[in-house]
């Protein structure tokens, strides 16, 4: 006994009812992100036309935000400047390794540390 697909018009129409659908709002979505990317990049441009030395300027000041009683300090999470800073781009990488004030002081709170990561930060001082 032999099996044979019966494809029925039905299911086919109905398939590329569907598919023809989901293509339309592919297509509006896409536009959408196209657009959004259009703004962010509009948004982007003007920070980057930002000379170095104002943003490492900017930088510093960011830093002094987070000190506590103008103590300069050194801790190793990401989410304090300078290490923030130094993740957002690779400019602004570049910006803040290349800013020794913003490395100069550290209080280590942290009895244990890493010795690498103390190595990088005493080549930015």
């Amino acid at each position: 006994m032999s099996r044979s697909v019966i494809r029925r018009p039905c299911v086919s129409d109905c398939s590329s009812t569907i598919l023809s659908r989901l293509s339309m709002r592919l297509d509006v979505i896409s536009g959408n992100l196209t657009n959004y990317a259009v703004i962010l990049k509009g948004a982007l441009s003007l920070i980057r036309q930002i000379p170095s030395e104002i943003l490492a300027e900017i930088f510093l000041r960011c830093r002094d935000n987070d000190l506590e009683d103008k103590y300069y300090y050194y801790t190793s999470n990401p989410r304090v400047a300078p290490m923030l800073l130094s993740q957002v781009s690779h400019r602004w990488r570049q910006v803040s390794h290349g800013t020794p004030r913003l490395w100069d002081h550290f209080h280590l709170t942290d009895p244990v540390v890493n010795h690498s990561i103390m190595e990088h930060i005493l080549q930015r001082c």
